[in-house]
């Protein structure tokens, strides 16, 4: 608790009581009850005379609980520069559920590190937890829904805190931006679906759209194993601390717990919302679909800057489906950033194999600073543009950093108009079937294989693990082309359709697109890097809403979409396509029968034999300059 600790507090300026460091440590007390699918905790108030403001580092600081409209209140930090306290500064905030750890100078990271940038030109920086969550009061709700009429939601929260703001932080010039990345990337996108007409400008960075569609939880109806588990012990857990794994190998510990309907069973005892929902609803229904984000944005009045990693192996989807999205609704207020950065890369660091400046990722070198380029030159610049009225943003609407080439780019729309539809079709001189074993999982790595959530490479750091780990097993397809004679520009949306048979009536299409490197290329000789992978779960190949069984034996098209990538395969390389039905225990186990797999038994799983048809083939949008 020392680690995230209040450092001050101000006077009473609502109903609502001010929390101070005293009111802090007092709250290492929480109530956790899960009712009805909703995590609720239960914050003490005390301290009715807490002490003035007082300096943190290079800031002062108050604390304050600010009332939303129905009584609730949230707790919420704010950080003015001691430079700049006379003046009219705007407001940069931040909405989050999760801590605020603190530097030395007891200043967030958050702002010290990640904005650090910005702090060069002055704000009032508001850094609020939403309800239910840290100091404040109310429900915590995952992915809480927006409401409409008169109910409460994050984008309600955030239009309250906005008008609180304005007429208790003064001088102010009335401009506020919000900010986020993750989960703070959602509650970001909540506050322009009615947005307060103050809000002037947003970043949401890295932020989710579809839980089941293929952010955090699911992936076109496969369960991201590891990681959702991990997740819904850590955040709906009765001490807020990760899941105690037995194993060394988390490999080991799945495939041990066997079918999903162990996992309640032996340890989470139907105690977790999240993971009761996962079970109960495997299919995409009314649920899944009412914590969607973009069936709710239907208007773009805010300029948005979305910022997402090629490397992040959390919520790339939603980046890419926002911005497909934001598209159709108002182009000019659409701008995006890809950067060669696993998730939340652009902003902090991923240990030794990811340094903060973002110039290395393992093996790739980046040969500039990309995460300083960012946070320097794009997200201080479009702050200050809109926020201090200034006309410092001079990028063009996409900003593209282009793995193979590493460089940036900067493109008017993301669609290149000297770009072409290839396509590769998968003829194979070698066996182009494979057997599936259930009881022996493709790992997504080489193992041992982390908790996801504690460990850097399970978070990211496997997509640039050389894919060759796979050269002793027989059980995957694999596609190799002949050595490029000439560049391979790949800028846009990348497709495969996968015409196969099976024996079984249900399976998983696993896909790797990778770009080969030369058998003489120094440290990178025969290094195989894998610039973009998907799966589908085989029985929601025409509809998430309605599972059908596969039938045996009978040709049948799969369809996957592997989203956006801006990559140069070069002169020299090989274009590869691995094809393969597990990646455990990122991904669940398929029984490879058709099933509710939540409620099969071990002896539900079975072997499958898997071919892959010549008339199978990679689409991909080609920029014809090579």
């Amino acid at each position: 608790l020392e680690d995230v600790a209040l450092v001050g507090g101000n006077k009473k300026r609502s109903s609502c009581t001010t929390l101070d460091k005293i009111t802090a440590i007092t709250l290492t007390v929480l109530i956790l009850c899960a009712v009805a699918g909703v995590v609720t905790l239960l914050a003490m108030r005390t301290n009715e005379h807490p002490p003035e403001p007082k300096q943190v580092g290079e800031f002062i600081y108050r604390s304050e609980m600010v009332e939303m409209r129905d009584g609730i209140c949230l707790h919420t930090q704010i950080f003015t520069p001691i430079a700049n306290k006379s003046a009219n500064l705007p407001f940069l905030m931040i909405r989050s559920p999760y801590p605020n750890p603190l530097d030395d100078d007891r200043v967030p990271k958050a702002i010290s590190m990640g904005y650090k940038d910005t702090t060069k030109d002055g704000y009032h920086y508001v850094l609020q937890s939403i309800r239910g969550t840290m100091e404040s009061e109310g429900e915590f709700v995952m992915m809480r829904p927006p409401q409409g009429g008169d109910g409460i939601d994050e984008g309600t929260d955030a239009y309250d805190t906005i008008d609180w703001l304005l007429e208790n932080v003064k001088p102010n010039n009335g401009r506020v931006g919000l900010t986020g990345m993750s989960y703070l990337g959602f509650t970001t996108i909540q506050g322009l679906i009615n947005p307060h007409p103050n809000l002037v400008a947003t970043s949401a960075q890295g932020p989710p759209d579809s839980m089941w569609k293929g952010d955090d939880f699911k992936h076109n109806g496969i369960l991201r194993l590891s990681p959702s588990f991990e997740y819904s012990y850590f955040m709906e857990g009765p001490d807020g601390e990760p899941f105690n794994f037995t194993h060394l190998d988390v490999y080991d510990f799945f495939l041990e717990m066997g079918p999903l309907s162990n996992a309640n069973k032996l340890y989470m005892h139907n105690k977790f919302p999240t993971w009761n929902n996962l079970m109960d609803r495997p299919n995409y229904e009314k649920y899944w679909e009412s914590i969607d984000v973009i069936p709710y944005v239907k208007k773009l009045e805010v300029p948005n800057l979305l910022v997402g990693g090629w490397f992040d192996a959390e919520d790339f989807y939603g980046t890419c489906k926002i911005y497909e999205h934001f598209e159709t609704l108002n182009s000019q207020n659409n701008f995006l950033i890809f950067g060669p950065w696993p998730h939340a890369g652009w902003m902090s660091s991923f240990g030794p194999d990811f340094p903060i400046e973002g110039d290395k990722f393992g093996p790739l070198n980046f040969h500039n600073l990309t995460s300083v380029y960012f946070r320097e030159n794009i997200q201080r610049r479009w702050f200050r543009h809109y926020l201090h009225n200034t006309t410092s943003y001079y990028h063009k609407k996409v900003v593209s950093y282009q793995t193979g080439d590493f460089s940036w780019h900067e493109h008017d729309a993301w669609s290149n108009e000297h770009s072409t539809k290839l396509r590769i079709y998968l003829e194979n001189t070698t066996d182009n079937c494979y057997i599936s074993d259930p009881f022996k999982p493709i790992p997504y790595y080489p193992r041992p294989i982390a908790p996801f959530w504690t460990n850097k490479t399970s978070k990211g750091a496997w997509k640039v693990f050389d894919q060759r780990f796979m050269e002793d097993r027989d059980d995957y397809f694999v596609y190799r082309s002949n050595v490029l004679r000439e560049n391979m520009e790949v800028s846009g949306k990348i497709m495969i359709n996968i015409n196969a048979t099976t024996n079984v009536s249900d399976v998983d299409w696993v896909v790797k697109i990778i770009d080969e490197y030369p058998p003489k290329g120094g440290e990178t000789t025969g290094f195989q890097l894998m610039i973009a992978n998907r799966g589908l779960r085989g029985k929601y190949r025409n509809s998430f809403r309605t599972p059908e069984p596969i039938v045996e034996y009978v040709p049948t098209l799969f369809e996957i979409d592997l989203l956006h990538h801006d990559h140069l395969f070069k002169v020299g390389h090989r274009f590869v396509v691995h094809i393969q039905s597990s990646f455990f225990p990122l991904y669940d186990m398929n029984p490879q029968k058709f099933v509710t797999i939540p409620k099969a038994v071990k002896e539900d799983f079975v072997v499958a034999r898997n071919c892959i048809l010549p008339s199978s083939y990679v689409i991909m949008d080609q920029v014809m300059d090579h």
